[in-house]
C-alpha cells in the first residue's frame, strides 16, 4: 500500500532496525525510492546483520572485563568460588528454608480457602451442591483456581475437605 505522500517529497528516509518486520521488503524499498527526491538518501539498518555482530562484540567486551575483575580480586586475596561451609550445614539451612516456605504456602492456601467459602456457600444456596456444579459456579463468576486456571471438581473437594478439617478441630489448621 503506497504511503500518503507525493513522489519525490523527501530528502532522506531512515529506517533503523525495523525492516525485518516488513513482509515485502522489495516493495517497501521501491516505495521509499518513489518518495525520495533525486539525489535523496536512504539509510536503513538490518538488526540481524548489524546488531548481531555488535552484540557479539559487546559480549566479548563484558567477558574480558569480568575476567579482569576476577583476576584483580584474586590478586587481592579474595577467595573465589567453592563451597562456603560444610555440606551438613548447608543441608540444615536448606531444610530450614523448606520448612518456612511450606508454612507460608500452607497459610496462603488456608487464607484463600477461607476467602472462597462464602462464595461456595452462595453457590450451594442456589442449589448447586456437587463439586462439579460448584466448580462451574466458580468458573462462571470468573474466580480463577489457585494456579490461575479453571476450577475442577477435585480442586473444590480439596477446598471443602480443608474447611471441614479446620472446622472440626475448632482451631486453625497448621500442618
Amino acid at each position: 500500500m503506497p504511503l500518503p505522500f507525493s513522489g519525490a517529497s523527501f530528502d532522506a528516509i531512515t529506517c533503523i532496525d525495523a525492516i525485518n518486520h516488513f513482509s515485502d521488503r522489495p516493495r517497501v524499498i521501491a516505495e521509499w525510492a518513489r518518495l525520495l527526491k533525486v539525489g535523496g538518501r536512504l539509510l536503513f539498518t538490518e538488526p540481524i546483520t548489524l546488531t548481531g555482530p555488535l552484540a557479539e562484540h559487546e559480549a566479548s567486551m563484558i567477558s574480558g572485563r569480568t575476567k579482569a575483575a576476577l583476576a584483580a580480586a584474586k590478586t587481592r586475596g579474595v577467595r573465589l568460588g567453592g563451597q562456603r561451609g560444610s555440606l551438613d550445614r548447608m543441608g540444615r539451612m536448606a531444610q530450614k528454608g523448606n520448612v518456612v516456605s511450606a508454612a507460608v504456602r500452607r497459610a496462603a492456601t488456608a487464607k484463600r480457602n477461607d476467602d472462597l467459602l462464602p462464595v461456595i456457600d452462595d453457590i450451594r444456596a442456589a442449589g448447586l451442591t456437587s463439586p462439579q456444579q460448584i466448580a462451574d459456579g466458580l468458573n462462571q463468576r470468573g474466580i480463577a483456581a489457585a494456579r490461575g486456571g479453571a476450577w475442577s471438581a477435585v480442586q473444590v473437594r480439596r477446598v471443602l475437605s480443608a474447611s471441614l478439617t479446620s472446622a472440626s478441630s475448632g482451631c486453625e489448621v497448621i500442618r
